[in-house]
């Protein structure tokens, strides 16, 4: 499985770093806990599949097709490929779905329901979610 480092925005970047340590992203009814540049690099690993952080929905993908899967449900229970999840970058987690990004769409938002390889479109992208969202600082003075 390729680990290798994922190309994410400048616009997304500077964002992402002046996030605060401990906090929540909320947008529309979730909250997200967003990755920070060295957990998006971290190692994973998903079943028996080794990826990164930004890289797992690679190992999902390569989980589901060992299940027999041949795509995710997509919106309206339209096929969602799997070839485009594993393309796309996981960025944050709320519980155990994952708020990821698709390159193939213009850095489209979506959520990962893992258990249910099942994909929701948040109607946006990255840099629409970043404008739109509101950051909650969570750390304790």
């Amino acid at each position: 499985m390729n680990t290798q480092a994922v190309a994410l925005p400048e616009q997304y970047v500077a964002w992402l770093t002046a996030l605060p340590v401990v906090h929540v992203v909320a947008f529309k009814k979730n909250q997200w806990q967003f990755y920070t540049l060295d957990e998006l690099q971290a190692p994973t690993r998903i079943d028996k599949f080794k990826a990164t952080n930004a890289t797992q929905l690679r190992a999902f993908v390569e989980m589901y097709k060992t299940h027999g899967a041949t795509d995710a449900e997509g919106p309206k229970k339209a096929r969602f490929s799997l070839e485009r999840l594993a393309g796309s970058i996981a960025i944050a987690v709320e519980n155990a779905d994952i708020l990821f990004t698709d390159p193939s769409e213009e850095l489209s938002m979506w959520k990962l329901r893992p258990d249910e390889c099942a994909v929701r479109p948040l109607k946006c992208t990255i840099f629409e979610f970043i404008a739109a969202a509101t950051v909650e600082d969570l750390e304790v003075d």
